[in-house]
């Protein structure tokens, strides 16, 4: 088969990208050519703007974003909160939600610019996991570092009445998927309050004090964090 010179940038973009991806991390480029080239796999856009998942829809694919950016929001149960990411291309969407108890996804995903994805059904990533040994043991190493994470939070050590900053850095940080960029929390400060257990007085001087070192931005009901990775 002979591609055009537009055709074969685009592929070679697309296994740039999937390189990337911790899923096919220690492949090489033959390696992945050969296991795409036996599996039936989708390709598609999504406009700016389009919701590309929702929260609660059920997974039954693995959804790549080859190109472009998009806002994942999580919203807590009750709606008193939701965290919204700006993730960037390439990576993988919730490919946990694939398998296990709750197979759904827990975020809604909305494309900010125009978006190329990849799509693999659930029946062709058993066949994947089944011929590749280095597809097998990343899939365990995703897994095992998202549990390893949830179980250190868990025994993170009290922080002290004067370390709220470090509180709300804290809180923001586990409700994120991802552990840079910029995120969005939309959560009133009463509310934030009773969620770490203080008075809204103190929340505000403490997010005051962060928004006067640039680490946030506040306004009505919504904290902007420009990047995650510089707070405390």
């Amino acid at each position: 088969m002979v591609f055009g010179v537009d055709e074969r940038k685009d592929t070679a973009m697309i296994y740039d990208a999937l390189l990337a991806l911790p899923l096919f991390t220690g492949m090489s480029l033959s390696e992945l050519r050969n296991i795409i080239s036996k599996t039936k796999v989708d390709f598609g856009k999504s406009a700016k703007g389009k919701t590309i998942i929702k929260s609660g829809q059920r997974c039954g694919k693995l959804i790549f974003i080859i190109s472009g950016q998009v806002m994942s929001t999580a919203t807590a149960e009750g709606r008193l909160y939701s965290v919204g990411e700006t993730l960037n291309a390439p990576m993988a969407i919730e490919p946990q939600a694939v398998f296990g108890r709750f197979q759904e996804y827990t975020r809604t995903v909305k494309a900010v610019t125009e978006t190329s994805m990849m799509t693999i059904d659930k029946n062709e990533i058993f066949k994947l996991i089944s011929h590749s040994l280095i597809i097998r043991i990343n899939f365990v190493n995703i897994f095992a570092t998202k549990l390893q994470k949830m179980d250190q939070a868990l025994w993170r050590k009290p922080y002290a009445e004067d370390e709220l900053e470090l509180k709300i850095s804290d809180f923001i940080r586990v409700h994120c998927a991802t552990p840079v960029g910029e995120k969005q929390i939309h959560i009133k400060m009463q509310t934030l309050a009773e969620i770490l257990n203080t008075k809204r007085i103190y929340i505000s001087e403490a997010l005051n004090a962060m928004q006067a070192r640039g680490l946030v931005s506040l306004s009505r009901g919504k904290i902007d964090v420009p990047e995650l990775k510089n707070l405390a």
